[in-house]
């Protein structure tokens, strides 16, 4: 018998979770203490589903698990600064309109 395990982020649908399948998780107890090894090894599960699979295509959940301590997780650190990423554009000067005594010179060939 093959086991379908379905390993989601905090507020994430099983079926968009990462699926894996495991041969020997056979029976709820291995599947508990598979669980709570994942959840150690990474806490940012939200929750897991054990999925026992017959030869016949048939299929029975043994065992489901929410881990609480994954809502309260804090949400991943930013860059300080809040800004964009990118490297900031320097905006050009706009050149200042010629004056009268400017215009008359250009004009006159100084």
């Amino acid at each position: 018998m093959t086991c379908e395990i379905y390993i989601c982020k905090p507020g994430q649908p099983l079926k968009e979770g990462r699926m894996e399948m495991n041969h020997d998780v056979t029976c709820k107890e291995e599947a508990i203490s598979d669980a709570e090894r994942r959840i150690k090894m990474s806490p940012s599960i939200g929750k897991i589903a054990y999925y026992l699979l017959s030869d016949s295509g048939s299929f029975r959940c043994i065992y489901t698990h929410n881990n609480e301590a994954a809502a309260k997780a804090a949400p991943p650190k930013r860059r300080s600064g809040g800004g964009p990423s990118g490297p900031v554009r320097v905006k050009k000067k706009k050149k200042k309109p010629k004056g009268l005594l400017a215009k008359l010179k250009a004009w006159a060939g100084e």
